[in-house]
């Protein structure tokens, strides 16, 4: 009689099962969200088991994915949506949130981890940002001065430590005020090496200041601010320029994403349509500003993709 009880009890029991993070019945996932959109663009997962997510959230939410914990840790951008980093461990619970928020609009679009927990993270933003999330805007795009969203998108790249701070960012954005949409530069892909040098980039329209450090180095995107070049960039671990790159030709050139081996060579992946044969690789090769060796392509009709090698002193492979 008393084990029918006990098994009695156990079915009719309705107290959840013991604490876990992953929301379906067979933990496979979690699921959190905002009062509007939210979204995550990468994720990665380190030696410990440890998930990193990268992404960007609108409005508000709760960005603790515990099913079975009614404690909420709200996130919120005060902007059309904002850059959103979380980590969580091996059982899916969360270990920290770091918001980088824009008063316009912003958004992460991809990231990469090193041994020590660190995360590197790129994407785009109007307006006034504030990295570090104290309230206080560290940079304004630069083709927005005012602050309002009447332009394009900067790029940014910034690196947190492992506890989530910010720890640095760069921007590269246009030089002058523009009220043209098409003026813009986005941060599309990043990576980092075994020393802690940081390689990003992306696409632009328009002139853009290439540097993120204090030297202005302006570069205009080959045809007009109607088509996109691409852009790469090399920082060492403190954010210091050594290096930058670009290539175009008439038509659209985009750079996706970007991956170092262990070499430090930094492959650059994307796709172009210049049916033209005027795609350009400079001035990665040698510094020149025309044909160097052979550095056009030419699209075989409509976009082609194109995967480039480039060695750690950042010339063409």
């Amino acid at each position: 009689m008393g084990l029918v009880a006990a098994l009695l009890v156990l079915a009719t029991d309705p107290s959840p099962p013991p604490a876990q993070a992953w929301s379906s019945s067979d933990g496979s996932y979690v699921a959190f969200g905002s009062s509007h959109n939210g979204g995550i663009n990468d994720a990665h997962v380190d030696s410990s088991g440890n998930i990193y997510t990268c992404g960007g959230l609108r409005g508000s939410g709760d960005v603790d994915p515990n099913y079975y914990d009614a404690t909420e840790f709200t996130e919120s951008a005060s902007g059309k949506q904002s850059s959103l980093v979380t980590k969580l461990d091996s059982s899916g619970s969360l270990v920290w949130s770091s918001l980088m928020d824009a008063d316009a609009d912003d958004w992460v679009q991809d990231c990469a981890i090193d041994a020590s927990g660190n995360v590197y993270v790129t994407g785009k933003f109007k307006g006034s940002m504030d990295f570090d999330d104290d309230g206080t805007a560290e940079v304004t795009a630069l083709d927005d001065s005012s602050g309002s969203p009447k332009g394009g998108y900067d790029a940014y790249v910034a690196k947190l430590d492992s506890s989530g701070a910010v720890v640095w960012w760069r921007v590269v954005g246009n030089t002058t005020d523009v009220t043209d949409q098409l003026d813009t530069v986005y941060g599309h892909g990043v990576d980092v090496d075994a020393s802690g040098n940081v390689y990003f980039g992306g696409y632009f329209s328009g002139t853009i200041d290439i540097d993120p450090g204090a030297t202005t180095t302006a570069v205009t995107a080959t045809t007009n601010a109607n088509k996109y070049d691409a852009f790469l960039v090399k920082l060492d671990s403190s954010g210091n320029t050594v290096w930058t790159r670009h290539w175009g030709g008439s038509a659209n050139d985009y750079l996706y994403d970007v991956a170092v081996d262990s070499s430090d060579n930094v492959v650059a992946a994307g796709m172009h349509n210049n049916s033209a044969g005027d795609v350009n690789y400079h001035p990665i090769a040698g510094g020149c500003t025309s044909l160097c060796g052979e550095t056009l392509v030419t699209a075989n009709g409509g976009y082609d993709a194109y995967i480039s090698r480039i060695g750690a002193d950042g010339t063409l492979d």
